[in-house]
């Protein structure tokens, strides 16, 4: 019963959270999150074909607790829906770096106000704020939390939010995605086996860990070094189908195919 109080208790604190950073200025916005996502019976098959097919395999910490992803959606904004969504799984996700890049993706161009905010656990107050300058484009952005001056407490959570407001007196709702994830301690062997894999394959081992934030920004990072290669793309592609980002993953494929 405390389990079940608890649990109920926090989900109440991640939507006053929600609402307070939808809200704004205009006190128009209301917030809507999603019941965490179940896994489709079939995400095993699919991971086994991009595992044989050489792209990286998550496995997701035994530990992880449901729920670790909220928001996301489209909404009528600048007169077109447009989609955003933290990429992270369905799950509290893990990072075992204290300044990770965190992900986000949204489906259009924008010239409206983006903001992402994190905040620990338990703690109402912002930790960092970061405001993005328009127009941003559409695809998955990096937040470098490294930019930002802050660095995560081992075995500490967080909660983090990415909000596209509205203008000033516009009635329609803002578009939000929010994530729980977890900072944790490397686990053992972790650094060998990053050194005999090499870079290239990092991203591997961090997905067999567990660590899906390091292992999301191992590929990212060589994306953003190589933009054009396809192959780079469809790893990212499978890691985001793999969690059930489908509509982000066929944004990568098709990326991938504008590459060739």
């Amino acid at each position: 019963m405390k389990a079940k109080l608890a649990m109920r208790g926090r989900w109440v604190v991640l939507l006053f959270f929600a609402a307070t950073l939808l809200n704004g200025a205009t006190g128009l916005y209301a917030a809507e999150v999603k019941e965490p996502s179940v896994t489709p019976p079939d995400r095993g098959k699919t991971k086994q074909a991009e595992a044989s097919a050489g792209m990286p395999l998550y496995v997701p910490p035994l530990r992880g607790a449901p729920g670790g992803r909220f928001g996301g959606g489209t909404r009528g904004l600048d007169t077109k829906p447009i989609t955003v969504q933290v990429l992270v799984p369905d799950h509290v996700g893990w990072t075992s770096q204290t300044q990770p890049v965190l992900y986000w993706f949204i489906s259009g161009e924008t010239a409206l106000p983006v903001e992402f905010t994190i905040t620990q656990t338990g703690q109402p107050k912002p930790l960092a704020v970061k405001r993005f300058a328009g127009p941003v484009k559409p695809g998955v952005h990096p937040v470098p939390l490294s930019e930002l001056g802050l660095s995560l407490g081992v075995n500490a959570r967080y909660e983090w939010f990415v909000v596209v407001k509205n203008e000033a007196g516009k009635k329609n709702k803002a578009a939000f995605s929010g994530a729980i994830m977890e900072c944790v301690e490397p686990p053992a062997g972790l650094r060998e086996k990053l050194a005999k894999a090499g870079k290239p394959r990092a991203a591997h081992v961090y997905a067999e860990a567990g660590l899906w934030y390091d292992a999301l920004a191992a590929v990212s990072e060589e994306i953003a070094s190589r933009p054009n290669d396809a192959e780079l793309r469809k790893k990212r592609a499978a890691l985001l189908d793999q969690v059930g980002l489908k509509e982000v993953a066929e944004f990568e494929l098709k990326a991938a195919e504008s590459a060739r």
